[in-house]
């Protein structure tokens, strides 16, 4: 009589590792892609934000030669008082953008009150921006623009752009 052995043969467990193994994979670069996407579509915001805001600096220079219309530059003034709360730093009269630990970049303006913090629903709709939700510390002269809600994409690249 032979004795039937009712066991997993290797064969087959080869080929159930490598199927599993295939399927990681394929997660795993779903996983990335999803990444990889997420960053550039904040990096386009970042750029499409500089480009609108420096459109509206060039409509307030070329407007206000008279009269300057400060109602063109969106957003609220930024301050020594509410810098903080938005990821700027003072030190020694220069201003940071603090945006991992102990990384900031250096801002371009040591004036304060060239920065603009966009965040609100309708800030964005006066610059012709829809669909966001990020919020945005921007200068019109120097065209620096940096997300204070990310302040860093995947790879710990600060979420900044400037002019130059």
């Amino acid at each position: 009589m032979v004795k039937e052995e009712k066991a997993i043969t290797l064969v087959a467990l080869t080929v159930t590792i490598i199927i599993l193994l295939i399927l990681a994979s394929v997660g795993l670069s779903g996983l990335n892609s999803i990444t990889e996407t997420e960053d550039s579509k904040l990096s386009s915001e970042l750029k499409m934000v500089q480009h609108v805001i420096l459109e509206a600096y060039t409509k307030y220079i070329t407007t206000s030669k008279v009269i300057p219309d400060e109602s063109i530059l969106v957003g609220t003034k930024l301050n020594d008082s509410n810098i903080s709360t938005n990821n700027i730093q003072n030190s020694n009269g220069k201003y940071y953008f603090k945006y991992d630990g102990d990384n900031k970049i250096e801002l371009k303006d040591t004036n304060i009150s060239n920065y603009y913090l966009v965040s609100t629903e309708q800030d964005f709709k006066k610059l012709g921006i829809s669909n966001t939700k990020e919020k945005y510390v921007v200068n019109y002269t120097t065209g620096e623009v940096m997300n204070i809600l990310r302040l860093k994409n995947s790879e710990g690249k600060a979420l900044y752009i400037s002019n130059n």
